[in-house]
């Protein structure tokens, strides 16, 4: 077009400068007009081609606006006619499905699409041109050996057309799932807090009334010798168990603020191991309990970590097994590896359900929350035990089998 504006500028100014010549040798007035009128047409002329130049440049200008929303859009757009042909087709390079327009267009959907999506879309085509209303629909796909969650939008364009705009919502229905998993876990874990809030009164009044209603007996002079040891004794019991709670809960105050210290140093594991064993013999006799223990056999073996805290969690899991075992067997052993000390405890006790097996460790949580149950505790011993093997370097895991007993397996590092 250029070219062609050229051309004619250059033969409309030859002919003008003729005639200028021509003006001049004859001084013809017929001629002067004519080459008045030529130059008013070479105007227009140009005022047109500048109209043009004007016109085109918008037009191309509008095209790359709207191209370059089109790239912005990060929906799929197709434009099907009414025998389910695609006559269109949009897609942003960056998107999950991305194809090149070719595999799309002139094409029959059935012979591009899945066939359960090539048939609702034709019977959303179909629907859209009868009734001349948004149609909407949701369908998934799969992709990169995910599934894809895609939500379409059928829009009329006239008797023989339709738009549909497809958008990718996978990370949106990903996210709302999530926010609906941990609404129903913060849900449950407020339930467990009440819970445990209610298990607290009964575990810390039930000391407290045994600390008090003795203290009171043992100061009665009309009670024999023998019986005020036996309440005495019952005091010291009590008050144990109501310490073992308040300390439980200061650990687990401690691990969920951070400000829990480990300590670590050179100890020996058997001096951790005989006061274990020594504590909890007394135990099994008292309740005619089996307790079976294999120390470690050989040289004198010292690691690195916290006794303290090692003791603690030793102490909370043997604590549960005879808690929960009322008849039968506790073992305990201990082992070494090069890089690790593991011990073992198991028990014959409840044991504990498959589906529990790693909500155990979680806070608050027991396999029954009543107060009225028929085991005590806090809820917090096996959490706590979780959180010190972790902060120790170590791990916690355990086999159990209902009604047949339950293996703890606590690995520490040397």
């Amino acid at each position: 077009m250029k070219r062609h504006s050229e051309r004619n500028n250059s033969i409309t100014n030859k002919i003008i400068e003729l005639g200028e010549k021509s003006i001049h040798k004859s001084h013809s007035p017929l001629i002067q007009q004519q080459l008045e009128e030529l130059q008013e047409k070479q105007k227009e002329i140009e005022e047109k081609n500048q109209e043009y130049i004007t016109l085109h440049k918008q037009a191309t200008n509008s095209i790359n606006q709207k191209d370059a929303i089109l790239r912005a859009i990060p929906d799929l757009m197709f434009t099907f006619n009414k025998d389910n042909t695609i006559i269109d087709y949009h897609a942003n390079y960056n998107q999950r499905l991305y194809v090149e327009p070719g595999m799309f267009l002139n094409k029959k959907v059935r012979e591009v699409l899945p066939k359960n999506i090539a048939m609702l879309t034709e019977e959303k085509i179909k629907s859209v041109l009868k009734n001349k209303r948004v149609e909407e629909y949701t369908y998934q796909l799969t992709c990169d050996k995910q599934t894809c969650t895609f939500d379409a939008r059928m829009v009329f364009i006239d008797e023989n057309t339709t738009l549909a705009i497809v958008r990718d919502i996978t990370d949106q229905q990903k996210m709302i799932e999530e926010l609906q998993a941990a609404k129903i876990k913060a849900e449950e874990s407020d339930k467990l807090k009440s819970a445990f809030l209610a298990n607290m009164s009964h575990e810390i009044r039930t000391p407290m009334n045994g600390i008090i209603g003795f203290s009171e007996l043992y100061t009665d002079p009309t009670f024999s010798e023998d019986e005020r040891k036996k309440f005495a004794k019952t005091v010291v019991n009590s008050s144990r168990q109501l310490l073992s709670i308040v300390n439980d809960i200061l650990d687990f105050s401690r691990i969920e603020s951070g400000t829990m210290v480990i300590r670590l140093q050179e100890i020996e594991i058997s001096n951790i191991v005989d006061e274990l064993l020594m504590i909890y013999a007394k135990e099994a006799k008292e309740k005619s309990l089996t307790f079976n223990y294999n120390p470690l056999i050989g040289s004198i073996l010292t690691i690195n970590t916290d006794p303290v805290k090692l003791r603690q969690v030793l102490n909370n899991i043997l604590c549960n097994a005879f808690k929960f075992t009322k008849q039968g067997s506790i073992s305990f052993d201990v082992k070494a590896t090069d890089d690790f000390v593991i011990f073992s405890i198991a028990d014959t006790g409840v044991g504990i359900p498959t589906h529990m097996h790693e909500r155990i460790f979680e806070r608050f949580v027991q396999l029954d929350l009543t107060t009225s149950r028929q085991y005590g505790g806090t809820g917090l011993g096996l959490s706590i035990s979780k959180k010190l093997t972790e902060m120790l370097g170590g791990t916690i895991s355990l086999e159990s089998t209902p009604g047949k007993g339950t293996t703890f397996y606590i690995q520490i590092p040397k």
